[in-house]
């Protein structure tokens, strides 16, 4: 029996709707083509842009600041924060796990760091108890 895939319910945040806007496509010479019209040539420096990029769209002068890795691991799953805001700064997304005591977080490079490397930090956007639901018919 054949069955059939639908998607009920996608909340898409506005982290993806950036990151979506940013994606890039990777030549075979190795250059990569940033959805914005950016040339890039590492992903390196992609992940630097849409750092910018991500910083630009979401943050407001009121967003919430956190300084305790105790409150960066209070922060729902799907969540994005600018760690160590200045020069180093660096945007990491609260990695989801099914066990919601696992808490770790990831830059756009990649790098998955612990909260307690990445404070002070500033909350972007909060993830959401958004879900995929689907349905198989």
């Amino acid at each position: 029996m054949i069955g059939s895939v639908s998607v009920v319910d996608v909340k898409i945040s506005r982290t993806q709707d950036v990151l979506a806007a940013h994606e890039c496509d990777w030549t075979r010479e190795g250059q990569g083509l940033c959805q914005c019209g950016l040339v890039v040539d590492t992903e390196q420096q992609w992940a630097r842009h849409a750092d910018r990029a991500l910083v630009s769209a979401l943050w407001t002068p009121d967003c919430e600041s956190i300084t305790t890795a105790q409150g960066l691991e209070q922060l729902p799953g799907g969540s994005t924060i600018l760690a160590l805001p200045g020069a180093r700064g660096r945007v990491h997304r609260r990695l989801v796990f099914d066990d919601p005591a696992l808490v770790a977080w990831s830059d756009l490079y990649g790098t998955v760091r612990a909260a307690r490397m990445l404070v002070p930090a500033v909350v972007l956007e909060r993830g959401r108890a958004a879900h995929l639901e689907v349905q198989v018919r």
